[in-house]
């Protein structure tokens, strides 16, 4: 149709169009006050509106041709819009001509498909992200449990890594231990280093897991009997089981401050996760045992010579690179032989069973006591100087001096004291060889000078 004749401006423009024209202007001016109310509507709705007049407008005038199909394709060409299928926009033709002679055209189109590959490419990349993070947390999973041997430093970096992949606020692993019966947590998210504090099994949400083998999902442990509260901010748990081959080694457990944080598929992740780091597990146990057996003096259950020596060095090195002081007592028992001839090495044993649990207790848990001999001792003391030296090794001595054994065939209680020397670093020696060298010569002054006392480089 020619938009441009006379006849067809004239029609259309004819008075009898007036209360068509007022009934759009009212109808557009509904349609912005509706959108001024009720912004952001749906696109559709859009749509329809703007359409709707235009083609009652062409119905009542008979509008045939230009109009009614330039309706019809803007109709089409939303509707493609709205489901987001490709609409060609333009359209460009070239001709190819050698003089005036045409061999061919270019023609190149332009739809609106680019900015729906676009979304496209935005779903693959973040899928190619979440694969990543997937690779990723298998790769650091197989580098951990392949690597690190000692259980404790095993569940520290496995909580590291479930914190760093899936943002959990309070994650602990629990050992058991079988001997005594509990559940020890070696591992917490909030607490970093070794936790002593011990949980029987069968009572808690974990010693429970941790007795029938079962993953427990607590949503709201203000509800639930079985939960001991270690938190107040905890609101809901997960205790998923470490097992291997049937046995129980340990517990996941994770925490929220939220009600109901865990949902089915944070469940299977777990298990599946447990399951996967059970084999490490149980490998980081065993060498641990074979370790601490090799490590370890087979009477008195203190470090040996050996491991003695390893750690000495490794202090020693310690102290000079922080500038620290680290002194060393070599304790030696008066006249154990005397006791060995008279009440048999029975007996002669089990003072030196006693003399160790006495030593042990003198000192702090961060100090080092090994058997480092036949009836000598060695105590390591890191960032203690001389005069504390010479105070714990006082306080041993006089420890042992009240050691009473009560024995069938010993009337008389057995006096038993000991001589010890003490040697310290920086100030006695530069490296741990003149260590021990000077603290075992300090302690054979001891005896020369009449035993039972302490005597310092």
């Amino acid at each position: 149709m020619n938009l441009s004749s006379k006849r067809t401006i004239k029609h259309f423009l004819s008075k009898k169009n007036n209360k068509v024209f007022l009934l759009i202007s009212l109808w557009y001016i509904f349609y912005l006050v509706f959108i001024f109310y009720y912004d952001p509507i749906p696109a559709i709705y859009s749509v329809l509106a703007l359409i709707f007049p235009i083609i009652i407008l062409g119905m009542i005038n008979g509008l045939k041709g230009g109009i009614i199909s330039s309706i019809v394709s803007s109709a089409v060409i939303f509707v493609k819009f709205f489901y987001n299928e490709d609409v060609i926009l333009s359209q460009e033709i070239i001709p190819i001509a050698i003089t005036f002679l045409v061999i061919g055209v270019i023609t190149g189109l332009l739809s609106n498909n680019l900015r729906y590959h676009n979304k496209r490419l935005a779903l693959l990349y973040e899928s190619l992200r979440e694969t990543q993070s997937k690779y990723e947390f298998l790769y650091n999973l197989i580098k951990i449990t392949s690597s690190i041997l000692d259980p404790i430093e095993l569940s520290e970096k496995l909580i590291e890594l479930l914190n760093i992949s899936f943002g959990y606020s309070t994650i602990s692993i629990l050992l058991v231990d079988e001997e005594h019966k509990h559940l020890e947590i070696v591992a917490d998210q909030n607490r970093p280093g070794i936790i002593s504090k011990k949980i029987k099994l069968g009572e808690g949400i974990t010693g429970i897991a941790a007795q029938d083998g079962k993953t427990i999902y607590v949503p709201d442990v203000s509800k639930d009997k079985r939960y001991i509260m270690g938190s107040e901010k905890t609101k809901s748990e997960l205790a998923v089981p470490i097992k291997h081959k049937g046995n129980v080694l340990g517990i996941l457990n994770l925490e929220s401050p939220e009600y109901s944080a865990f949902s089915n598929t944070d469940i299977e992740y777990m298990e599946l996760f447990a399951d996967q780091i059970s084999i490490s597990m149980a490998n980081a146990r065993l060498m641990s045992t074979t370790w601490q057996q090799a490590i370890t003096d087979e009477l008195t259950s203190l470090y040996n010579y050996r491991y003695f020596i390893n750690i000495l060095e490794r202090e020693v090195y310690e102290a000079e690179r922080y500038n620290k002081s680290l002194t060393v007592l070599i304790i030696d028992l008066d006249d154990l032989k005397i006791v060995n001839d008279t009440f048999g090495h029975p007996i002669g044993d089990q003072l030196l069973k006693s003399v160790a649990k006495i030593i042990s207790a003198s000192v702090r848990k961060s100090d080092i006591v090994a058997r480092y001999g036949g009836d000598e001792f060695g105590v390591i003391l890191p960032g203690t100087d001389k005069e504390g030296g010479l105070t714990v090794a006082n306080k041993i001595r006089e420890n042992i001096k009240a050691i009473h054994l009560d024995m069938e065939n010993i009337k008389n209680r057995l006096l038993l004291t000991a001589s010890i020397g003490i040697a310290s670093f920086p100030d006695d020696a530069n490296n741990w060889e003149k260590l021990v060298f000077e603290a075992d010569k300090a302690m054979y002054i001891a005896k020369e000078e009449g035993k039972d006392m302490v005597v310092c480089k």
